[in-house]
């Protein structure tokens, strides 16, 4: 796999995981069933990496659909540092 294959898979799975939580952030993010289903993934992991991808200046959603995120993140577990762009 090329390193370009990878950049635009790994942006692809972070897409996929906004499109999923998007219509659950006002539900606590989706049920964790469903979450391992898609994903293979717990959801402690999945929204570690939601986290990690929201927390990224990758980011270029609204800011206030940025921090729903960040909070429900942090709501189902997820170990986070700091929330602020550098």
């Amino acid at each position: 796999m090329s390193i370009g294959t990878k950049a635009a898979r790994v942006g692809g799975d972070q897409r996929h995981m906004m499109d999923f939580v998007l219509p659950w952030l006002d539900f606590g993010g989706g049920p964790s069933e469903e979450i391992f289903i898609r994903f293979g993934v717990g959801e402690r992991v999945f929204f570690e990496r939601l986290h990690s991808f929201a927390s990224d200046n990758s980011f270029t959603g609204p800011e206030n659909i940025r921090l729903k995120v960040l909070d429900v993140c942090r709501r189902r577990g997820a170990v986070v540092g700091s929330d602020h762009r550098e």
